[in-house]
């Protein structure tokens, strides 16, 4: 792998991750970009309704990606939905007591996968990789700033 792009190998990774907890979701019937909106609306909206919107804003995606992973979690009831009274262009969601039971089992594996991606690093080289990644998101954020 030596001598590869960066870029190429970060592409690798987060291919191998997506693969690694799909497979671990597969049970729950959960896919890798449903829990990732799951875990967003349960770690940052406090119980609150949130606008399709701001799930675009946080993730980066489209309206049309966003709203078929609405509407898959949806129809497996761990999110309800409701149109906005005060705009009934949008559309509100918001996390179901479904998603706090399996809350605990996915945590786990969130940690078992952290786990074996910081398999054989020292506590020291964990730190490392802490910072030089959180350095690589801020660079990409700043160029894409700058891109836009």
């Amino acid at each position: 792998m030596d001598g590869k792009p960066l870029g190429y190998k970060f592409k690798l990774i987060n291919e191998a991750c997506t693969r690694a907890v799909n497979k671990s979701l597969k049970p729950y019937g959960l896919t890798f970009s449903q829990i990732s909106v799951l875990f967003f609306l349960d770690d940052n909206c406090s119980g609150r309704p949130v606008r399709l919107g701001e799930i675009e804003n946080y993730f980066n995606l489209k309206h049309p990606t966003v709203v078929g992973i609405v509407e898959r979690l949806e129809s497996k009831g761990f999110v309800s939905t409701v149109t906005d009274s005060s705009d009934k262009r949008c559309t509100l969601v918001r996390t179901s007591e479904q998603t706090a039971e399996i809350r605990e089992a996915i945590d786990r594996h969130r940690r078992y996968i952290d786990t074996i991606l910081a398999q054989g690093l020292s506590s020291g080289e964990r730190d490392i990789l802490d910072a030089v990644l959180d350095r690589i998101l801020a660079n990409l954020a700043a160029a894409e700033q700058y891109l836009r």
